[in-house]
């Protein structure tokens, strides 16, 4: 079970009615309001009384359940949880939180009513060691244990001198990496640069999957296909590719979320490659955070590359993009 799912098994026993919407915003949109959903799942199931933990005379509705990205459940998604199971495993790591309001370690021991984890697994078994070495500047050490990845390459920084110039090179780093045979994602910031990036890599001829809801026009992405896959940091969770391509590391682009969480996303984005990372910004707009990156540079774990063509910017690019939630942060 997926932490950001509706619960669907249980929505039609104990829904909440008509979903219920947020606020409106600045636009008049207004949206489903999950939390809300949660809770009053929760508070059905509580008043349901033969869910109760030590209740013997009804039976949890569910046998098992196992919680993968656990670290994105928040406290009332494992109220529901401990009410409808018999058996709850989750496994989690709070590197990887990118999800307001998750809980943490011992919130999750807590809601499991454990004094502490059951186990750790340290390892970054999907990852080279190249990979684990970038990601651990955004968090706790990772070891990366992939010695199997073929074609072992540092990652790489590359300063663009324009926007154009950014597209242009991501769009030459593509055709490089699918004359080699390496499955691509590209992550993105917002899912407005999801469509802008997009729409500029087609205008260049190189194909991308969109990686939105079918009610979007998506479809489900060929794993087994060389077209890159391209994917909001959100939406790439789980997602694993021979290499990973990250543009758009601008400031602007990243303005609503700074600080550690920040840094979560980075680690999440480097670590969905297995062989090489390839990192873009564009000189002028460059993120905040640029010298963690320049860290890793003199420590020999990244190779940064600068266009010396000057070629000054003068605003952000505006893009065409849908006016919806699709078209928000993340």
């Amino acid at each position: 079970m997926e932490p950001r799912s509706t619960f669907s098994t249980l929505v039609r026993p104990f829904g909440v009615g008509s979903k219920p919407r947020t606020l409106p915003d600045r636009r008049g949109k207004s949206f489903i309001d999950f939390s809300a959903v949660r809770s009053g799942i929760l508070n059905g199931l509580q008043a349901a009384g033969g869910l109760r933990a030590g209740d013997t005379q009804h039976k949890p509705l569910l046998d098992f359940v196992l919680v993968d990205e656990g670290q994105d459940l928040d406290a009332a998604a494992y109220g529901i949880l401990r009410l409808a199971t018999k058996h709850l495993t989750v496994f989690a790591d709070a590197r990887q939180q990118i999800f307001e309001g998750g809980a943490s370690l011992p919130e999750m021991q807590q809601h499991l009513g454990l004094t502490a984890q059951s186990g750790s697994l340290l390892a970054a078994y999907r990852n080279s060691p190249d990979i684990a070495k970038l990601a651990s500047y955004f968090g706790n050490a990772y070891e990366g244990v992939n010695y199997l990845a073929l074609e072992r390459q540092k990652p790489c920084l590359y300063v663009a001198s324009s926007w154009d110039d950014e597209l242009d090179h991501l769009a030459d780093v593509l055709r490089e990496r699918r004359l080699l045979n390496h499955k691509c994602g590209i992550i993105v910031p917002t899912n407005m640069d999801l469509f802008s990036v997009a729409k500029k890599l087609g205008e260049r001829g190189v194909e991308v999957h969109k990686a939105i809801s079918v009610r979007r026009g998506g479809t489900p992405p060929d794993f087994d296909s060389l077209t890159p896959t391209i994917a909001s940091y959100h939406n790439a969770k789980g997602l694993t590719f021979d290499c990973v391509l990250l543009p758009k590391l601008v400031e602007n682009n990243f303005k609503r979320v700074d600080g550690d969480r920040r840094h979560r996303l980075l680690l999440v984005g480097i670590t969905r490659a297995t062989q090489w990372v390839y990192l873009s910004t564009v000189r002028g707009w460059e993120l905040h955070d640029l010298d963690i990156f320049r860290r890793a540079a003199a420590h020999g774990d990244l190779f940064i590359k600068e266009n010396a063509v000057a070629a000054p910017v003068s605003s952000a690019p505006v893009d065409s993009a849908p006016s919806d939630e699709d078209a928000s942060f993340l």
